[in-house]
């Protein structure tokens, strides 16, 4: 019964979960939204690894592969994920769409609390971070949601600048800390160059 809890929470970390929530996100409410939302996730996997390189706490042994645990990577990026769209909520495409009951703040953040502590139990359930980990990622990941949208509503106009100075310069840190950069790295940074050239072309 602990590992179908665990299995259930954990697949709304896993990518392709993800990616369905994103095309039917962009389908349901405005582009622009997406865009800036995709950003955020990209830079998140970013500021991840940059720390992962700093702390360098090793992965159990029985994944049988290298890397680095601390802060956890899936539970920061569930807090960015299911945190951003509690906070911050949905646009108004999506508000008058058929699902309506998400406008609410206090429905956002208790489904959200629920799926960001569930991926949470269900990475410790497997042994694959401890709570130090879990709590780090929970933190890093709330701290980054508002530290953007704080940044997106102060500086609009210069914001796709200030991504692509801050990503590129966590690629730079990536690069000195791993003496290579990981291939999901250079995804993510890709497609958050992408994702600010289609923006500010948009603008245009």
């Amino acid at each position: 019964m602990t590992n179908f809890i665990a299995d259930y929470f954990l697949y709304f970390a896993n990518p392709a979960t993800i990616l369905a929530f994103f095309i039917a996100g962009y389908c349901l409410s405005s582009r622009k939204y997406c865009v800036q939302f995709a950003a955020l996730c990209s830079l998140d996997i970013l500021v991840n690894t940059s720390l992962k390189g700093f702390f360098t706490s090793p992965l159990a042994g029985f994944m049988h592969h290298k890397g680095y645990v601390f802060p956890s990577g899936h539970t920061q990026f569930a807090t960015v994920f299911y945190g951003y769209i509690a906070f911050f909520g949905l646009p108004e495409q999506l508000k008058k769409s058929q699902f309506i009951a998400l406008n609410y703040l206090e429905e956002r953040l208790i489904i959200s609390s629920i799926l960001i502590i569930g991926v949470g139990y269900g990475l410790i359930h497997y042994h694959y971070h401890n709570l130090e980990d879990v709590i780090a990622g929970f933190l890093v990941g709330l701290g980054l949601v508002f530290v953007y949208q704080l940044s997106l509503l102060r500086f609009c106009k210069t914001m796709p600048l200030i991504l692509f100075i801050t990503a590129s310069l966590l690629l730079f840190i990536n690069f000195l800390l791993y003496k290579d950069i990981l291939d999901y790295v250079w995804t993510a940074y890709s497609a958050l160059c992408i994702l600010l050239l289609a923006q500010t072309l948009s603008r245009d």
